[in-house]
This record gives C-alpha cells, structure tokens and sequence, in this order.
C-alpha cells in the first residue's frame, strides 16, 4: 500500500488523469452495483464518455481531467444540448468528489 503525505494526496488528486479518473468511476459503479460502459458512438464525435445505469436511472458522462486543461469540444457542447433535449441526464466530472456524487445520485433517486 502507497503511503502519501496530505500535501502529495493533494498533488497526486489534482493531477490525476482523465484515464485514471475513469478506472474510478468504474471501480466505484462496480463496488455500487451499478451498470457502467465505456461509449464509443461509431461515426460520432462529442458522445459522451461512460453511460452508467441503476434501476431505470441514466446518465451519461463526459470525463474531463481535473488540471482544468480539459474543455468540452464545440461537438460535446452540441451533442450534450442534443441529449439533454431528448431528457437525458449528462453530467460532466473532473474530480473523485463529484464520482462519489453521482453515484450515491443514481443509487438514491
């Protein structure tokens, strides 16, 4: 097991990448119980991330790395709005903390 001080949690946190925030989310689903899957939509570009699924609940995902330097595209914006129109639930998340919320969301609703 790896021994951090507070201030390296911090930086290791901080700097975590889009990759490693996603084997989260999906270890976090998992230990929950909760449907989770990569998406890829083939010819598409902007959809999201990760669809995660509990009991008939819904939400796309749109992972961003929590540096700040991810941003969402003009084409995530459009195809976002576009799910959003059709009542979709799409949450965009760059930090363990907002993992945590949208699980226990998904669990309670």
């Amino acid at each position: 097991m790896e021994i951090y001080s507070s201030r390296e949690r911090s930086i290791k946190i901080r700097f975590m990448s889009e990759k490693a925030l996603q084997n989260y989310l999906m270890l976090r689903a998992k230990t929950e119980g909760v449907y989770a899957r990569k998406m890829q939509a083939v010819g598409r570009v902007g959809f999201p991330d990760v669809l995660i699924a509990h009991k008939g609940v819904v939400v796309f995902i749109e992972l961003k790395s929590p540096s700040g330097k991810g941003r969402l595209s003009e084409m995530q914006i459009w195809e976002h709005t576009q799910l959003r129109s059709a009542g979709c639930d799409i949450r965009v998340i760059s930090t363990k903390n907002e993992i945590e919320n949208v699980i226990t969301h998904i669990i309670e609703v």
